[in-house]
């Protein structure tokens, strides 16, 4: 489910980037696929760490980010942007990658990029793809594309990923 989800996040982050204002846009496929990467780094190095922290994902955020800091020494988006800088990724994906669980909010029309990043995590997750268990979402992916600035878009772009998603399950 992990290659699922970070691959249709990266797809509704190119989505988003193409019809709503946004810093560095040419980031955001790179930015969706590795937003969680260090999700996948703490499975592989700190198994019994990652399966408790795997039951709490249907929690808070700012919880589960408090409990991976304390059980792991770091939260899955430090540790993913510590992977691509690494990498030696752009400055402007590693900082989306982040801040996608609490993006800088931009007050003009223009998105950061881990705006972009954070809308299409949830959204992703309103379609009912995650990494781990998850409390069932109470808004839809249509909503969460209207708070990102999609606007009327919203609906087509959903649509759009909805035919992605069912070419993206076939391949996962």
């Amino acid at each position: 489910m992990f290659s699922l989800h970070s691959a249709a996040t990266a797809t509704l982050c190119d989505m988003l980037a193409q019809r709503v204002p946004v810093e560095y846009p040419e980031g955001a496929f790179i930015a969706g696929l590795f937003h969680d990467l260090g999700k996948l780094l703490i499975a592989n190095e700190l198994p019994r760490v990652y399966e408790v922290l795997r039951t709490m994902d249907g929690g808070e955020e700012n919880v589960i980010q408090t409990s991976e800091a304390e059980l792991a020494g770091i939260t899955h988006a430090e540790l993913s942007a510590a992977a691509l800088e690494r990498w030696k990724l752009p400055p402007p994906i590693r900082k989306a990658v982040l801040d996608h669980h609490s993006p800088e909010k931009r007050t003009g029309e223009q998105r950061s990029l881990g705006e972009i990043v954070h809308y299409a995590d949830r959204g992703i997750k309103a379609f009912g793809i995650v990494v781990s268990p998850s409390r069932r979402p109470t808004e839809s992916c249509e909503q969460i594309l209207e708070e990102a600035g999609a606007g009327a878009h919203a609906s087509r772009i959903a649509e759009e990923l909805r035919q992605e998603v069912q070419l993206l399950q076939e391949l996962f």
